[in-house]
């Protein structure tokens, strides 16, 4: 199929930087303390089935390669030094601020909450909901995993 759109209508944007490529949700544009992308497939090393950019530990793929895969993405995205926040979603209504969870675990975590400049809030989405809320009056943004079942139970 094919069609004709209104680019004037776009809502994401897919950006390459070498070998990595990213979708950006253009909302985010006019609001320069924030840095919200969608990872791909495109410019990781795992293989196979994986291949390539791999982010989930969870699915067969050698940690080590999904490590790297890591290490890629904070290099190419000018994440270096930063601390990388991610959460093991259950399909849950738990929403944590990061300062909370300073120490613990991220099991049964499906919304990180921060503040803080100096942490990226990770979040994986398959058939689920993305959904990502800026306060640009606190400086403050969150990431949520919507499941059917934190639909049903209002994690938004």
């Amino acid at each position: 199929m094919i069609r004709f759109i209104n680019n004037e209508n776009k809502t994401t944007r897919i950006e390459k930087r070498g070998d990595v490529e990213v979708i950006r949700p253009v909302i985010f544009d006019e609001y320069p303390f924030i840095d919200a992308f969608f990872s791909t497939r495109m410019g990781g090393v795992s293989k196979d089935e994986f291949a390539s950019m791999n982010l989930g530990y969870n699915r067969g793929d050698e940690r080590e390669r999904v490590d790297e895969n890591y290490r890629i993405i904070k290099k190419t995205m000018g994440l270096e030094g930063l601390d990388m926040i991610k959460s093991k979603q259950t399909h849950t209504c738990n929403v944590f601020w990061t300062k909370d969870l300073k120490g613990r675990d991220y099991n049964d975590v499906d919304g990180l909450v921060t503040a803080s400049v100096d942490e990226v809030l990770v979040t994986s989405f398959a058939d689920c909901v993305p959904v990502m809320i800026v306060d640009v009056n606190k400086r403050m943004c969150a990431t949520l995993h919507s499941g059917w079942k934190g639909t049903l139970g209002n994690i938004i």
